[in-house]
């Protein structure tokens, strides 16, 4: 191959970078909520009910569902799933194997949940003038 054969090659040309900046760092989210409040008992009981008999197609009467065994697959996770969605809190893993039969699950329900310790309460209330809360204590 000739000179007046090759291709018509260039000199590779090195990329122009810009210059690095300060490193981006997203803004930090707040945690979502843990905090839960319960419906009404009866609410509950009448979800729990639903819930229940169309995950086993069973037809319990108003406390038969409580005796209901939730071991068994797929119903235990289609019964949990929409028990999360529909109450806004899931079953934490830890708490699984606790969840055997409808009352369990009713048990695990029922409790409200608080997501502040006692100090974070008290600095949004309006506190006495004799009670100062100093924050910035190191």
């Amino acid at each position: 191959m000739s000179a007046d054969d090759s291709p018509d090659c260039k000199e590779p040309v090195a990329m122009q970078l810009p210059e690095p900046g300060p490193p981006v760092v997203p803004a930090p989210t707040s945690p979502p909520s843990l905090s839960y409040n319960p419906p009404e008992s009866s609410d509950l009981e009448a979800l729990l009910s639903s819930v229940l008999r169309d995950a086993y197609r069973t037809q319990t009467g108003p406390a038969d569902w409580r005796c209901q065994d939730i071991t068994s697959e797929p119903g235990r996770t289609q019964v949990l799933t929409r028990l999360a969605r529909d109450l806004g809190r899931t079953v934490p893993g830890s708490q699984l194997h606790e969840m055997r039969r409808g009352e369990d699950v009713e048990r695990f329900y029922s409790i409200p949940v608080r997501d502040k310790n006692r100090l974070e309460e008290m600095a949004v209330k309006e506190l006495p003038a004799n009670i100062k809360i100093n924050w910035d204590y190191e």
